[in-house]
């Protein structure tokens, strides 16, 4: 118990502060989650750690509040201890943000 309390400032200083609001404060305004995708992607390390693979957990959120409908995705990557949060109106665009 005391490791999770302890890790807890080094969780929340990995989230990245980026313009878009994050998928929790989206909730907080009143966004209902309509559908959430959960899975594991397997990429190569970064340097200098490029011949090792590291995981990225991503989850995929669609939430609506009315007739709006947004598309958000969550990345956790293992290696770099880093947690990167996406949104867009439309999946589409949400795809075309990504980058690795």
């Amino acid at each position: 118990m005391i490791f999770l309390a302890s890790g807890m400032p080094a969780f929340l200083s990995a989230v990245d502060p980026g313009p878009v609001s994050s998928v929790f404060q989206l909730k907080q305004q009143g966004w209902k989650l309509e559908k959430k995708e959960n899975y594991i992607e397997t990429r190569p390390g970064k340097k200098p750690y490029q011949m090792l693979k590291r995981d990225v957990q991503i989850v995929l959120y669609r939430l609506h509040r009315g007739s709006e409908e947004l598309f958000c995705r969550v990345e956790y990557d293992s290696q770099q201890d880093t947690i990167r949060e996406l949104c867009s109106a439309s999946d589409d665009e949400l795809k075309k943000m990504q980058t690795d």
